[in-house]
């Protein structure tokens, strides 16, 4: 517009061709990667380097930016060419006599182009400067530090357990010198080390192997845990052993001395591991030898004692309770070398059976010993243990004690299974101790009499002949009432009339007072009588055989006829002696049962 005096008076117009304009863009000197635009007065892009924007619309970033009447720079997160990546700055000027506007686009990256050249040019020359520091330093190092590793990979030797080899000598008395020397010292006396130790090693398992041994051959001197008669089923015997160390000195074992009696033993050698476990084997094994020449509890410790006794020089003893069961009707016979006394449970409260009781096993050959008789009746059970059980300990050194091991077996019921009492003690026992360590070996035996024990008839006389035939017509009525065959009725009157007779005229020489007591015990399968009388001792069993070419009748020869058909016409004899004096035990089978089962 043309004006004059502040009025319009004329109009220049000018045409522009966009063609010419977009050349006037492509012409200017611009830096690398930029680009140029023209923005009408609409927001409308004029001219510009890219042709497919001319005719578009600039965002709103962009016509914000431009609104301004002044030359402005600013940056743009992100170009709305699409040729343009990342950010851009924005440089822009209005173009005096048009309501137009000069735009100039570069990518930030031109931008800094330069610094970061410059930045990474300095930090390579950084580096190289550094990586020569670094090669000078290590140089330096590796030769100051070229002792040290030799020492490393000699350590690295030792760690693998190679330690046959050399170190340089120390080229200088500093302290990596010193170092190398102590270094190859150690590496020495670690060698003698080792060496002590894989020798000790290998005696350890040569002893562990041993003990091993040890342990399977003690456990096979051992009997079964469970026995139950296979022909009369009227006891049962269960038993328990735990030994504190590998092997140990606790003993139990049983065993048919014939098909009427049954011995059993429980024992406890002095002392703990080999030692003890070499005095356990020996007394085992000499008792099972010495039982058939024993035949009474009393005898085989007597026996056992004066074996053990012999070369004893460590002077090692052992205690053991040894009882002798009458399998036919239930007559326990029991003898104890010092042992703990045993405890009878199953009628009422558990019974502590307290007996005299000889000296332990091995140290004196004289020692005696004291015999105990009673009979088990049906569901009773005797339990024989050893000391590892009352004198178990828990960590306030505080014992278990035959109180609670009495308290405890209380608790089991009186038909309870004889493993039963094993069981509840040792769980007893177990509770009490919790986690102190067992100090020594516990066995336990449990022995139950299942038999119904017939009640047996008891006659008692006094010394003289006619006290004899009147027991003896008494037998007879009882032998009768108990419906025993006529055959046998007369021959246990034979018998038992010359035994008897015998026992008056030589058991109380001088006519001294005495008693005879007569045990008649009917069973189903025989009928037993124990005859027992406080004369002189006499066995028997030891007595030799009358001479039966001669008078019959003669009875000046001690024993004579009254022992010979004693012999032949009883199916079983059996002599002991004990404080009540001479027990002779005879068994008369019924004439149509044979022998060998009964």
């Amino acid at each position: 517009a043309i004006r004059r005096d502040g009025h319009p008076v004329g109009v220049i117009n000018a045409d522009v061709t966009l063609d010419w304009l977009h050349r006037i863009l492509g012409g200017l000197a611009k830096p690398a990667g930029a680009y140029a635009f023209v923005l009408d007065s609409d927001g409308n892009f004029l001219a510009h380097d890219n042709p497919t924007m001319v005719g578009q619309r600039g965002m709103p970033a962009l016509l914000g930016v431009l609104a301004s009447d002044r030359a402005e720079s600013t940056r743009l997160p992100k170009a709305q060419n699409p040729r343009a990546n990342g950010p851009v700055w924005v440089y822009s000027a209005p173009i005096e006599g048009t309501r137009w506007r000069f735009g100039l686009v570069i990518p930030e990256q031109h931008i800094y182009a330069g610094v970061r050249h410059i930045f990474l040019l300095s930090l390579a020359l950084g580096l190289l400067a550094l990586l020569g520091v670094a090669l000078i330093t290590l140089l330096t190092i590796r030769r100051t530090m070229a002792p040290l590793k030799v020492l490393v990979d000699r350590v690295e030797h030792v760690a693998r357990g190679e330690l046959d080899f050399e170190l340089p000598p120390a080229r200088r008395p500093d302290e990596v010198g010193r170092l190398t020397q102590s270094f190859d010292q150690m590496r020495r006396e670690l060698a003698l080390h080792l060496e002590d130790l894989a020798r000790v090693a290998r005696e350890k398992q040569r002893l562990a192997s041993e003990l091993e041994i040890a342990h399977q051959i003690q456990l096979g001197l051992l009997p079964s845990k469970h026995y139950l008669d296979a022909v009369c089923a009227q006891f049962e015997l269960h038993a328990a052993l735990r030994p504190a160390r590998a092997v140990g000195g606790d003993l139990y074992s049983y065993f048919m001395l014939d098909p009427q009696r049954f011995f059993v033993m429980v024992g406890d050698v002095s002392d703990k591991g080999i030692p003890a476990a070499l005095f356990m084997a020996q007394t085992i094994t000499l008792a099972k030898v010495l039982a058939p020449r024993a035949q009474t509890p009393r005898s085989l410790l007597q026996l056992l004692n004066l074996e053990l006794c012999r070369g004893n020089d460590s002077c090692m003893f052992a205690t053991l309770l040894c009882g002798l069961l009458d399998t036919g009707s239930g007559s326990l016979l029991l003898a104890s070398a010092g042992h703990e006394p045993p405890i009878l449970c199953g009628r009422g409260a558990p019974q502590l059976l307290e007996f005299p009781t000889g000296a332990v096993l091995g140290l004196y050959e004289d020692s005696d010993y004291h015999e105990h008789r009673l009979r088990l009746h049906q569901g009773e059970t005797l339990l024989m243990y050893t000391d590892g059980i009352t004198e178990a300990s828990n960590r306030e050194q505080r014992m278990y004690g035959i109180e609670r091991t009495v308290e405890s077996l209380a608790m089991v019921p009186p038909a309870a299974p004889t493993a039963d009492y094993i069981e509840r003690l040792l769980g007893d026992v177990d509770r009490f101790v919790a986690d102190a360590a067992q100090t020594d070996d516990i066995t336990v035996l449990a022995l139950t009499w299942h038999g119904a024990t017939p009640p047996a008839a008891r006659i008692s006389i006094g010394t003289q002949l006619v006290d004899v035939f009147g027991a003896l017509d008494r037998c007879e009525n009882l032998l009768e009432d108990a419906e025993v065959p006529a055959s046998l009725r007369s021959d246990m009157r034979l018998v038992l009339e010359e035994l008897m007779v015998n026992t008056v005229e030589y058991g109380y020489p001088d006519g001294r007072p005495g008693q005879i007591r007569l045990l008649l015990q009917p069973q189903p399968e025989a009928v037993v009588v124990e005859l027992i009388d406080d004369g002189i001792a006499f066995d028997p069993l030891q007595s030799a055989a009358p001479d039966l070419t001669g008078d019959l009748a003669d009875r000046e020869q001690l024993g004579g006829l009254g022992i010979h058909l004693a012999r032949t016409m009883a199916s079983e004899m059996r002599y002991t002696r004990d404080a009540d004096g001479n027990h002779l035990l005879l068994r008369f089978a019924y004439p149509n049962l044979d022998e060998s089962s009964s």
